[in-house]
């Protein structure tokens, strides 16, 4: 059974290590906390702008239960549809305040990140460094950045949040943490489908558990376990008929699950930015090889040198955080299965915590080696501590410049949107809202940072621009022959409409 001290210090540690979060996240994100809005942002606003139970903070009670048994707009996202709600009902256009509150969430996180690992191996050190490396991980500018990312924060606030409540219960029996495990273990499912794998984790967190203690199964401990797989039996009982927006991605085919699996494995294990991992990103590696070689190169030396250290030496801390390792890496494969055959960074974040856990444990695991051999000598024990902290502010480093690196690109991204829908105001003023309005050449992406895809026409019903428009992408727009595009461009110009040519920041109307 825990005592209230040792509940209260585990309080205290959680509280302090997210204000240590919120405070490196800040610094990290500082320069691009005024991110505009992007590609999928507009049709998220879109969706959640009109939900009238926040249009004048007058609550209708019995409006609430809606939000979670259908879909809107072909999702099923509600606790991210009220976040979003929340955020367009407080900050409208000014996006500086959806990214403080992404932050405070983040810092949660991370705090829940930092207090999963200290529990799980007993030893504070592993939550510490734990929640360092999630403030500064690499793959996470997207949910942080990107507004239609943050689903990813919501989710994983609430994965975590029910995991802590389950390791709480099975340590002191207390039935009041058994019911914030399955209330937010629900929460997370309505927060984003893919936390669905969240039940195989706590099974796996009371198996290892039970290995560990020698302990037997009896209904009184098996019970819960059951519990939570009627829950999530039952939501996907109520989910499947539902549907899903993503409905045409789920095609098993051998090849793209190997690619994605690379994918994954190059830009959260090795750090790889996402936008060199494409074979169009050849031209990039040409222009700028140092950052993907040093992230190739750095992580392979770090992960290689503490494992190393870890298979090397046989003490007695290594044996005892084996479940902790092991932990983590069901975690990181586990989370990953729902997201297989997506292709993103944001897809990762939850991914992320298992890495970050296995991380953390070998960094600790190395230092507690260098400790145990108290009969070296002080100058070479004192080299030892030395190379380790240099490994340590190496991986930090390494995230650090590629987190910031991705997060320029999102921060570019926003500010072509700005650009662009800045001007088409000023464009449009005199144009007769009958004429319907073609845009040229807008980017698809920025250096696969998605820019305009899926912007139109959601950007047109939010910022209530009256015309009809019609997007032709720079994908598409580039595929065509010079002397097609002329052609469509003079077709085009016999109707009733006005065409719009995007380069280097500036449209124009496009005159043949």
């Amino acid at each position: 059974m825990y005592k209230q001290s040792t509940l209260l210090r585990h309080y205290i540690a959680w509280g302090a290590w997210g204000v240590l979060s919120f405070i490196i996240s800040l610094v990290v994100f500082y320069p691009y906390l005024n991110t505009y809005f992007a590609s999928d942002d507009w049709r998220t606003i879109l969706r959640n702008m009109d939900i009238t139970i926040l249009r004048n903070m007058d609550i209708n009670w019995l409006e609430i239960p809606t939000w979670f048994i259908q879909l809107r707009v072909g999702w099923y996202r509600p606790m991210h549809d009220i976040f979003i709600a929340i955020c367009w009902h407080f900050f409208g256009l000014k996006p500086l305040g959806y990214h403080i509150i992404s932050l405070i969430f983040y810092a949660l996180i991370s705090a829940n990140v930092g207090l999963v690992a200290s529990l799980l191996s007993n030893n504070k050190d592993i939550g510490l460094i734990s929640v360092v490396l999630f403030s500064v991980f690499a793959t996470h500018a997207e949910p942080v950045l990107w507004l239609s990312g943050t689903n990813e924060l919501i989710a994983g606030f609430f994965t975590l949040t029910s995991l802590i409540a389950f390791i709480y219960f099975k340590k002191n029996q207390h039935f009041m943490y058994f019911i914030i495990t399955c209330v937010t273990l629900l929460l997370s499912f309505a927060s984003k489908e893919t936390t669905l794998f969240l039940p195989a984790m706590l099974i796996s967190y009371d198996v290892l558990t039970k290995v560990q203690k020698n302990e037997k199964w009896n209904i009184k401990n098996t019970l819960p376990l059951l519990i939570i797989i009627l829950l999530w039996i039952g939501f996907l009982l109520f989910r499947i008929p539902l549907g899903s927006a993503y409905d045409d991605i789920f095609v098993f085919s051998i090849p793209r699950f190997m690619l994605n699996i690379i994918f994954y494995i190059l830009i959260g294990i090795f750090l790889l930015p996402k936008n060199y991992v494409f074979l169009e990103s050849i031209p990039t590696w040409h222009a700028t090889p140092f950052l993907p070689l040093a992230a190739l190169i750095g992580s392979s030396l770090i992960i290689i040198v503490l494992a190393w250290i870890w298979y090397k030496n046989d003490i007695n801390f290594l044996k005892v955080q084996n479940n902790m390792l092991l932990f983590g890496i069901i975690w990181g494969i586990t989370a990953i299965i729902p997201v297989i055959f997506v292709v993103s960074e944001r897809a990762f974040f939850i991914a992320s915590f298992g890495v970050i856990w296995i991380m953390a444990t070998m960094f600790v695991g190395a230092w507690q080696t260098v400790q145990a051999y108290s009969k070296l000598r002080q100058e070479g024990q004192s080299l030892l501590y030395q190379a380790i902290i240099l490994l340590f502010v190496g991986y930090v480093g390494l995230n650090v410049c590629i987190l910031n690196y991705r997060s320029k690109w999102f921060y570019t991204s926003g500010v072509i949107n700005q650009q662009v829908t800045t001007q088409l105001e000023t464009h449009l003023q005199d144009v007769p809202d009958t004429t319907k309005v073609v845009l040229l050449n807008l980017p698809n992406h920025t250096q696969y940072t998605p820019t305009f895809r899926n912007a139109f026409p959601a950007i047109s019903h939010v910022l209530k621009y009256q015309h009809q428009f019609e997007l032709v992408l720079d994908t598409q727009w580039k595929q065509l022959l010079p002397q097609q595009q002329e052609h469509y461009l003079d077709a085009m110009q016999q109707t009733n409409m006005i065409i719009f040519l995007y380069h280097d920041g500036i449209i124009k109307v496009f005159s043949p």
